[in-house]
This record gives structure tokens, sequence and C-alpha cells, in this order.
């Protein structure tokens, strides 16, 4: 267990250490598993931006993850804020861009506190952007973090349970460290035979009316095939 996400950090309101840790948490889960990702890492916060492609260098994603969850790194990130349609939406693109959309296992994970009301991005809607995940058997699973914070007790929660889940994915509200491990265990359980994209994402609380955001998507590898709901295997 992380002390970087425990209960304690997040009723300070360190969601973003937690959100860090949360991802870092399930990657490294991975790699103690059979399985052999194509990892890519995405930070954004209003604009979503590639980090890192996709790789199956696991080492090289969590010095990634290590870096954004640096308060240096964060002040340095050009664009803050909570876009989190942004964020899926350019997942969506790069799985079409490395020509994985077909492939089977494809998932993407959100680690946000979700303070995101944001109703369309570039023109589409959070629908238009969601049935494009869906379209392309993209389940999208979401873990919202925020302190003592049940499901419904923010507004935007409905509003994203409902949306992730017409995908085939989950919406986990999580109040504390142990929710935020029961939930990541969870969705590395549902993965297993059949990931290949997964994404995170985290926001600084610490920057109030802002959020950044990280994103990994994945594809890899478990005997057969998986991308999200099956890997592609690779040697």
């Amino acid at each position: 267990m992380n002390s970087a996400f425990s209960t304690r950090q997040l009723r300070a309101g360190n969601t973003f250490l937690a959100n860090v840790s949360a991802a870092e948490y399930f990657v490294r889960r991975r790699m103690d598993g059979p399985y052999h990702d194509l990892v890519a890492l995405i930070e954004f916060g209003s604009q979503a931006y590639i980090v890192t492609p996709f790789t199956n260098d696991y080492e090289n994603i969590l010095l990634s993850i290590g870096l954004i969850g640096t308060p240096e790194e964060y002040r340095r990130f050009p664009d803050h804020g909570t876009l989190i349609m942004g964020a899926i939406n350019r997942g969506v693109q790069l799985f079409r861009t490395f020509d994985f959309l077909d492939a089977t296992g494809n998932l993407i994970v959100i680690f946000s506190d979700g303070q995101d009301t944001h109703a369309v991005y570039e023109d589409q809607s959070l629908d238009d952007i969601l049935q494009e995940a869906s379209d392309n058997q993209i389940p999208v699973y979401f873990i919202r973090t925020s302190y003592d914070q049940q499901l419904g007790d923010l507004l935007p929660d409905e509003v994203w349970k409902e949306a992730v889940e017409r995908t085939g994915g989950q919406f986990f509200p999580a109040a504390n460290e142990e929710m935020i491990i029961e939930a990541v265990n969870e969705i590395d359980r549902l993965a297993a035979g059949r990931i290949r994209v997964t994404r995170y994402v985290t926001r600084d609380p610490l920057f109030a009316p802002f959020a950044m955001l990280a994103g990994a998507l994945w594809t890899g590898a478990l005997g057969l095939a998986l991308c999200f709901g099956a890997f592609r295997t690779f040697p």
C-alpha cells in the first residue's frame, strides 16, 4: 500500500497524489501479472498531450508517471484545467493512429476527482465522444477520487456514471484509500485476458480551479489476445 494515496492524503485534499499513486499501483499490478501490455501515457488539462506513445517498457511509463506527479512538473504544465472528454477523445484517436481500434481488450481507465461539468468538446457532446468509444468496443472505467464523497455527492457523478456504463465500463466513487485500491484491483481483474489500452487521469486539488490529468492507454497480450477486451499478442 502506497501512503501517498492514503485516506489521510485524501482528507487533506491531495487527490492529485492519490491519483498518481493509484495509476502507478495499477501499472505495477500489470507488471506482476502475465501480461505484455503496450502502454501510452497522456497528460491533459483542458487539452491532452501525448507524453509517451505505445510502448511495452513499463519502467519508462512508471518514470513518466513519477515525473508528472511532482509539483515542479505540474507548474510547468502549460494548460491547467479539467476536460475529461478531451482526454477520452485523444485516447480514441491514439488507438486509431496505431491501428488498434480493431484489437480486442481495449480499455480506458480514468483517475480524476470528477469535477468536470463540460457538456461539449470541439463541437462534440459527451454522448458523441462516449459513443465513439462504445462503437469501437473501448469500455471506459472511471475511478472518481474525492474524500468522503459517496455516489451522488458530487454534481457530475450521475452523468459520468451513466456515460461510462454505456461504453461497457464502470464508475467507481472512491471516497478513501481502501475504495481506490478495491477499484484498481477490480479493473485489473476485469482486464485479465482481454486488455489492450488503459487510461489514467489525475487532477491536482492544490490548484483549486484547475486540474491536471494524466492518461495512460495500453494494449497487451495475455496468452491469446487482449486490447481492452482482448490484448494483441506480442513476443
